[in-house]
């Protein structure tokens, strides 16, 4: 049994949240497959923040993480930081806006972000970055890849969120790059990968790709990971709950906590 605990990257199931009414039968979908945490991302943004809290208390799933806006933590810190605790989410990821993609830009944004993840830390709240495979792409100026960057000119303030599917497409090793954010690290997510290069960003349920989760979870456990999030972007086999219920039952009998 693993002590970290699984959940699920609500974008995976997106197209189930598109309302309310279908967002609560979504949630207690997932709670009677056996998920009883999710992250937040991709429902309709018509759903309000006490909102959103009122279909995750019914449904009897907890939201401890979220996808959300730089740009809005940056511009809007104190309404920002209200919707997340109605929400009850205090794990919050990120991606890097397309302002801040030259080499100047990422040790800018990696101060700043550092800078937003301290006053953050003051409200009992964590900021991660989560990357894609282009993190990985060195840079001529430079000499080093973006994430090397990020890392080198943040400080304990901005946390790392690896997506050890990107990090395998964007050709680093996944286990290898768990160890060197060890201590940055409250939560990850996952995904498989079909391994056909004609379809190198087609995702898979966990347990139909070449992931090696046998040596990545324990990977996780060792460097002080919380939560592990699946996150499927896409469904190609068959519906997404479908395939999200696939990775959970995958993940149980290899002794995934959920």
């Amino acid at each position: 049994m693993t002590k970290l605990q699984f959940g699920l990257q609500i974008y995976s199931v997106r197209d189930h949240c598109q309302n309310k009414e279908d967002m609560l039968a979504c949630l207690k979908g997932l709670k009677a497959m056996g998920y009883n945490v999710c992250q937040m991302a991709g429902q309709s943004r018509d759903i309000t923040p006490a909102e959103l809290r009122a279909l995750l208390d019914e449904s009897g799933m907890e939201c401890p993480a979220i996808h959300t806006s730089y740009e809005r933590m940056r511009d809007d810190f104190d309404a920002f930081v209200k919707d997340m605790k109605t929400i009850g989410c205090r794990y919050l990821g990120i991606g890097m806006p397309g302002e801040y993609k030259t080499p100047e830009g990422i040790v800018r944004f990696a101060k700043e972000a550092s800078a937003i993840g301290a006053k953050l830390a003051k409200e009992g709240m964590k900021l991660m970055y989560h990357n894609h495979a282009y993190e990985f792409e060195r840079l001529e100026e430079t000499g080093k890849t973006i994430l090397e960057m990020l890392a080198e000119n943040s400080d304990e303030n901005l946390y790392f969120e690896l997506d050890l599917f990107w990090v395998q497409r964007g050709g680093a090793n996944p286990i290898d790059m768990l160890r060197k954010m060890k201590g940055r690290m409250v939560t990850s997510h996952i995904k498989d990968m079909n391994g056909s290069a004609d379809n190198a960003n087609v995702i898979a349920p966990i347990g139909k790709g070449n992931l090696n989760f046998a040596a990545i979870i324990p990977a996780c456990d060792e460097c002080g990971v919380e939560y592990v999030f699946i996150e499927q972007d896409n469904a190609p086999e068959s519906d997404s709950m479908a395939c999200v219920e696939y990775s959970l039952n995958t993940l149980k009998k290899m002794g995934g906590r959920f």
